[in-house]
């Protein structure tokens, strides 16, 4: 899907319907939301792909040790327990299995270096050591009528909270001195409470200080109790917003998952109905006075009704020279190439619409990245950036011969990154910005001085979670006015702000009936312009309304008779332009963080050609990249075969990986660039058209290019050493003065020493 030739990209699959495009409305202004914000609980699904939590009964953390640990529910043997062991990233360490029974789902609390398990029914009270295979009965919880939480207090005792007391409705706190080594109890032994206490629920709100190991949490509904077993007595929490649980449940205190807090910095975690979800504190932010607004909605586009439809979608980039939009979506989709039911079938995770919302073309990145949550493009070199939220990874790509070529890959968790939402490409500084869901942080890579995303870049950050964002989806850059932008899924809210983290302005499209908004866009207005035109993507919820023909607020009613779908939303807003200098906001007191990023660079795509010959090993990574002179589903150039004919053109290789050309045209270019003073070799292996050349350029642009050496020898081997270079932007001309053909393929490396 290449821009840079100005014109309009053709259909390429036969039979897409027209797009279903909502009615044009005016969202009535509002008055815009109060800056001033309380403190919350916000719910979030972590991924819990690596870890299998089906099962899970019972859920507690060891702080020594740093493990979680829970009783699953399995396939076990009658009279059998199993236990499993897992790290603070919910990753297996460890399983074992445990003689002993338990009726229903027990309470778990690790106590003294043993797991404590009570039966919620009676009472009954049980241990085992971590490992062991034995279930030691210590017996009978006198005063325990409905147990409902159990927990280890930092004064030595366990502390179990009691649900039911005759003659009121106040629960109590029962503490009991269960020490490690004690003597074991006789079954039917009764252990009696040290001290019982009488809950009253107070008023007071927790602030997140008080997070402690040793305070117990629960969830009733969308409200968190807390009991503070020192003091004896709850305290209601403040609410809970975002992914609600569907239980009432416990939640288990531990450390934060965002890789940006410290330590001791807290969070509550659940299992709730198969899910892992963690409840953080949103504290209330302390922003600076600034602007809120409130934008205009112009357009709505249902992506559910495209065919083929857009479930999920997740990111935006825009095509500067066909002015067309370029939308993933988080899933790859299934399109059926053949009507018939063995035909060949594919997967579709891109999409490219007009401003109108009609769709035009679909592709995908299935090759490398199947969950890519975000997409921005560099408009002077027509490279594309994807983020893969579950391989952690930023992809820098270029669009050839109908297929994404992976120039480069950076692994995003080695600067901390856990959670890849989206990622922005700013024009003015080259550097790449990703915005991180559970950190609630912005990254900004520095390409450094050769231009390049790879390792040793310095990274720095800034926290949105101070500016009142508490989960970020959306990241764009707006050249007109060299801001970013952030969009919050919870409320639909956008800030404008500085690289720095300065706040500018806030949007509310909270009114707006749309759920997790997941992707931002500014169109690149020129920076007098008085209305600014930006883009949203995101899931729209169901309607429940049995009347298909109401109008519920402009959303667009789809045609699809399942009310349970959620179908994808394209939104398009406008908006009154910043007045003023944006670079005079305040930046945030917290300095940026940095670290360094790890990048591997050619990530091998899978094109769908007859594969090549591997590569001599030895030579850096693989990456196979075979044109053929074939009908293009896009077509990016006049004319057939290789569209590298020119300099301008010029495929770019990354040094010490070797790649595959076919030999098909009289003419290729290639380029590359140092980033260190080195010796440089070029090898050309395979040549079966035999006569043709090799010479070398370098310049900073093809029109500043100068010669420096050619090899013109017949042969299959061609090699070129230019000795020792200095670091800067070399280019590569091949001449094919023999045969041309697409059936055998020659390779270019070129070396360094």
């Amino acid at each position: 899907m290449n821009n840079s030739s100005g014109k309009t990209l053709s259909i390429s699959i036969a039979g897409f319907a027209a797009v279903l495009v909502g009615l044009i409305l005016i969202w009535s202004p509002r008055e815009a939301k109060s800056v001033t914000a309380q403190g919350f609980w916000y719910g979030r699904h972590l991924d819990d792909s690596s870890a299998d939590i089906a099962g899970i009964e019972a859920l507690t953390y060891a702080p020594g040790s740093e493990l979680f640990y829970a009783v699953v529910a399995g396939d076990e043997p009658a009279g059998t327990l199993t236990f499993v062991a897992l790290s603070p990233q919910f990753e297996l360490v460890n399983s074992w299995t445990v003689s002993g029974a338990l009726m229903g789902e027990p309470l778990l609390a690790f106590h003294n270096g043993r797991l404590y398990l009570v039966e919620r029914h009676n009472g009954e009270l049980y241990s085992v050591a971590p490992g062991e295979n034995s279930l030691r009965h210590e017996g009978r919880l006198n005063a325990a009528s409905a147990p409902r939480a159990a927990i280890s207090g930092a004064d030595g005792l366990l502390h179990v909270l009691d649900g039911s007391r005759e003659g009121g409705n106040d629960e109590r706190l029962l503490s009991y001195a269960v020490a490690a080594g004690s003597a074991r109890a006789s079954a039917g032994a009764t252990l009696t409470a040290d001290s019982v206490r009488i809950l009253v629920n107070g008023e007071e709100e927790i602030i997140p200080s008080e997070i402690r190991f040793d305070n117990l949490y629960l969830l009733t509904g969308s409200e968190l109790t807390v009991v503070v077993t020192g003091d004896g007595y709850a305290r209601s929490g403040q609410p809970i917003r975002g992914l609600q649980p569907e239980t009432n449940t416990i939640a288990v205190p531990a450390p934060s998952q965002d890789s940006t807090d410290g330590p001791d910095d807290l969070s509550l975690y659940l299992i709730d109905a198969n899910r892992l979800i963690e409840l953080s504190y949103q504290a209330p932010p302390q922003l600076a006075p600034h602007e809120v607004v409130v934008p205009t909605l112009v357009q709505t586009t249902n992506t559910g009704d495209w065919e083929p439809p857009s479930p999920e979608p997740s990111g935006m980039a825009f095509m500067t020279e066909n002015e067309r939009l370029l939308i993933s979506d988080s899933k790859l989709s299934d399109l059926d190439l053949d009507p018939s039911p063995s035909g060949p079938s594919s997967k579709v995770n891109l999409f490219l619409s007009d401003q109108d919302g009609n769709l035009l073309e679909t592709d995908d990145t299935e090759a490398f990245a199947k969950d890519v949550t975000g997409v921005t493009l560099n408009p002077a070199n027509d490279h594309f950036f994807f983020v893969d939220v579950k391989k952690q990874k930023l992809y820098e790509a270029v669009y050839l011969a109908g297929l994404f070529v992976v120039l480069n890959d950076v692994d995003i968790k080695s600067f901390g990154s856990d959670d890849p939402e989206d990622v922005a490409y700013d024009s003015s500084s080259g550097d790449i910005y990703i915005v991180d869901g559970i950190d609630r942080e912005v990254y900004q890579i520095d390409a450094g001085e050769n231009g390049q995303f790879d390792e040793g870049d310095t990274v720095t950050s800034f926290d949105v979670a101070s500016l009142g964002i508490t989960d970020p989806k959306g990241l764009a850059y707006d050249a007109a006015t060299d801001l970013l932008v952030i969009l919050d899924s919870h409320d639909g809210t956008i800030i404008e702000v500085t690289k720095d983290g300065g706040l500018v302005r806030e949007i509310d499209i909270s009114g707006v009936d749309s759920e997790d908004s997941a992707g931002i866009m500014y169109m690149p207005e020129d920076s007098s312009s008085t209305i600014r035109t930006f883009y949203v993507v995101g899931r729209m919820p169901a309607d429940d309304d049995d009347d298909d023909d109401e109008d519920d607020g402009g959303d667009v009613v789809s045609d699809d008779d399942d009310e349970d779908d959620e179908d994808g939303v394209l939104l398009r807003f406008e908006v009154a332009a910043i007045e003023g200098d944006p670079a005079t906001a305040t930046p945030p007191s917290t300095p940026p963080s940095e670290a360094t990023a790890t990048a591997t660079p050619g990530a091998t795509p899978t094109p769908d050609v007859t594969p090549l010959p591997s590569p001599t090993p030895g030579g850096g990574p693989v990456t196979d990249v075979a044109y053929l002179p074939m009908v293009m589903a896009l077509q990016l150039h006049n004319g057939l075969g290789e569209p590298n004919n020119s300099c301008p053109q010029s495929f770019p290789l990354l040094v010490g990986a070797p790649y595959n050309f076919m030999p098909e045209d009289r003419d290729d270019w290639y380029e590359f660039t140092l980033g260190a003073d080195t010796g440089v070799r070029i090898r050309v292996s395979n040549f079966t058209p035999l006569a043709g050349q090799v010479a070398i350029y370098r310049g900073a642009s093809c029109d500043q290019a100068t010669f420096i050496q050619n090899y013109g020898e017949s042969g299959t081997e061609k090699t070129l050493d230019i000795g020792q270079q200095s670091v800067g932007r070399f280019f590569i001309y091949i001449s094919n003065d023999g045969q041309l053909t697409s059936q055998s393929a020659y390779s270019i490396i070129v070396e360094t020493y």
